[in-house]
């Protein structure tokens, strides 16, 4: 090789390696920007979602809201069936969904934005007070009956209401509204509920 072929040659080499370090950024960045185009945004909040241990059965933590909670603001709570299978077939508006074996788990308590937010709820089957936090079991209890999991994590999310607002029994309101998801179904265990309430 004569020394002005290898002196190109030399010269070359940085320009060839700049060259292919500027395509595959390029690239790079390209696909990057197609991709957070493609990517579709999310309609609304995600739920956030509670799992209570059993060696640790606290639910403080729905008291951890975006918007601050009025102390005197809640004074009854609503619960009911979601007459469907699984949660996201569901009809949502409610400040807390209890999970059905169907889903993820059985008896995982997701906390809706609305009651992050502290919004009023608007249930499926039926309207409620503005005062009135609702809860929804997953499930048609008009054909079968919850998982006990399901009926001890709507015990203990009462419970830890009624504790913090102060509501009476007689202000957790549980219709009898046999098909349709404004009640608990036949099969729910309303007197084990009941028992369970604080005076």
């Amino acid at each position: 090789m004569s020394q002005s072929a290898a002196k190109r040659s030399k010269s070359t080499r940085p320009r060839r390696r700049f060259l292919v370090i500027a395509a595959l950024l390029s690239s790079l960045t390209l696909t990057s920007i197609l991709l957070l185009i493609l990517a579709p945004s999310p309609l609304l909040p995600e739920p956030r979602s509670l799992m209570v241990l059993e060696s640790n059965p606290t639910l403080d933590e729905i008291f951890d809201t975006h918007t601050p909670i009025q102390p005197r603001r809640w004074q009854a709570i609503f619960i009911h069936h979601s007459k469907t299978r699984r949660a996201d077939m569901a009809g949502g508006g409610d400040h807390f969904l209890i999970t059905s074996p169907a889903d993820a788990s059985d008896g995982e308590i997701r906390i809706d934005p609305r009651w992050n937010d502290q919004q009023n709820a608007s249930p499926a089957g039926g309207s409620v007070a503005a005062n009135c936090i609702t809860i929804c079991l997953v499930g048609d209890f008009d054909q079968s009956a919850p998982t006990a999991t399901q009926v001890r994590r709507a015990q203990e999310l009462i419970q830890t209401l009624q504790r913090r607002f102060h509501i009476p029994a007689r202000n957790v309101i549980a219709f009898d509204k046999p098909n349709s998801p404004a009640g608990l179904g036949r099969h729910f265990p309303v007197a084990r509920l009941r028992d369970s309430l604080l005076p």
